[in-house]
């Protein structure tokens, strides 16, 4: 497992058993990334999911929070939440 760390900001990647890779981004113990997605999981048979957060929430402002993709295809949804 890869830690980078400051006083405030994580960068976590890990590798579960099944084969696949999940990268994880957190700011102030939250999943929190401005410049991309705070969550990529990438599976074993290539297809990956992405998961934009802001401080703790699935939050996108020009697209879908969530991005599901596979060899061939790609998926995109969008999830609403009450303010």
């Amino acid at each position: 497992m890869l830690v980078a760390m400051s006083l405030f900001a994580k960068h976590i990647k890990k590798t579960m058993t099944d084969g696949s890779t999940v990268e994880e981004y957190f700011w102030a113990g939250t999943l929190h990334r401005v410049d991309g997605p705070a969550m990529v999981r990438r599976n074993a048979d290539g297809s990956w999911i992405e998961q934009l957060y802001r401080m703790g929430k699935l939050h996108r402002e020009d697209g879908p929070a969530i991005i599901l993709a596979q060899a061939g295809w790609q998926h995109e949804s969008c999830v609403l939440s009450r303010r």
